[in-house]
């Protein structure tokens, strides 16, 4: 659906989906890098509180790439 609508991004987390999408040439993001830009774009003040919700709820995400994107945004 997304090659016939022409979509500039789809937001996919799934290994398999982001696998496809991209060797359909579509330009891929996931949850975490909605919340970046939500925080880049000052939409969200703080993105820790959200990552650790996200770990919470079981989203798997390494402490060093946790690490690696809060540094990119500026909270450590």
């Amino acid at each position: 659906m997304a090659t016939e609508i022409n979509a500039d991004l789809i937001i996919l987390d799934e290994k398999l989906g982001r696998f496809h999408a991209k060797h359909a040439d579509l330009k891929v993001t996931g949850a975490i890098g909605v919340l970046v830009k939500a925080k880049r774009d000052g939409l969200i003040e703080e993105l820790n509180p959200l990552l650790n919700e996200l770990i919470e709820k079981e989203v798997w995400i390494s402490e060093k790439l946790r690490k690696e994107i809060l540094k990119a945004v500026g909270e450590i």
